[in-house]
């Protein structure tokens, strides 16, 4: 999962939740970006974003044609 620092904001996480009320279950996708492969930060094993794919993803939400760009990738 990639966070910006707005998810540390007090009360952004109760805002968040409290927004998301009425989503159920069956309303909920999801989807795995593509990635470039997997790495290390130090010790760790991470999974290497792709921005590119984050900035094409981003670009079919806005557009609304996210459904599209999933069944692609």
């Amino acid at each position: 999962m990639t966070v910006d620092s707005e998810l540390s904001e007090s009360g952004y996480i109760a805002d968040l939740g409290w927004d998301m009320r009425s989503v159920r279950a069956g309303d909920i996708t999801s989807f795995t970006l593509p990635n470039n492969g997997i790495g290390t930060a130090g010790s760790e094993s991470i999974v290497v974003a792709d921005y590119d794919a984050f900035d094409e993803a981003g670009e079919a939400m806005r557009e609304g044609t996210f459904e599209q760009y999933a069944d692609q990738h």
